[in-house]
């Protein structure tokens, strides 16, 4: 089972990435001053010039907000809802990427886009999800941390 958090609209929402992370070649990244710790290998000189790995220049950007469109999303999607626009939510989910999202969602986000904010296990078949409104103009970060939760929840913006 994993845990999958999704942002669905049946209208298109903006995407937006705030971890700073790129994709770097091997070779461009042992270029840089100071070079980056390789992580698990003992050098980056184990590792193929070519090969193109994500990289931030510190942890802390995983504390922050991503939302992308998710085109494969699990088929345990379908269980809760159909909406035409689903966008994969990352991020930590903590305080930093909470405050974002609840930016995110006052700025990007109408009543009409009938968006739902939903957070589920997937690969063990139907849950029943706790199911919350929140009025846009409404929305902050402890409303949202919710979707911490490992029970599962679904948050509908009205």
């Amino acid at each position: 089972m994993s845990l999958f958090r999704f942002l669905v609209s049946d209208n298109p929402l903006v995407e937006v990435d705030y971890r700073g992370i790129t994709e770097m070649k091997v070779k461009d990244i042992k270029k840089l001053q100071p070079t980056p710790d390789p992580g698990f290998f003992q050098s980056w000189d184990e590792v193929d010039e070519e090969m193109t790995v994500l990289f931030a220049e510190n942890e802390s950007a995983f504390d922050s907000l991503c939302i992308i469109a998710c085109n494969n999303p699990p088929f345990d999607l379908e269980f809760y809802v159909k909406d035409k626009y689903v966008y994969s939510l990352g991020g930590d989910c903590r305080e930093t990427s909470l405050r974002q999202l609840a930016a995110y969602v006052m700025a990007n986000i109408q009543v009409g886009d009938n968006a739902q904010l939903l957070a589920f296990w997937a690969g063990d078949g139907k849950q029943t999800l706790k199911t919350s409104k929140i009025p846009l103009t409404e929305v902050t970060a402890s409303q949202l941390e919710v979707i911490q939760n490992t029970s599962g929840h679904l948050i509908k913006f009205v």
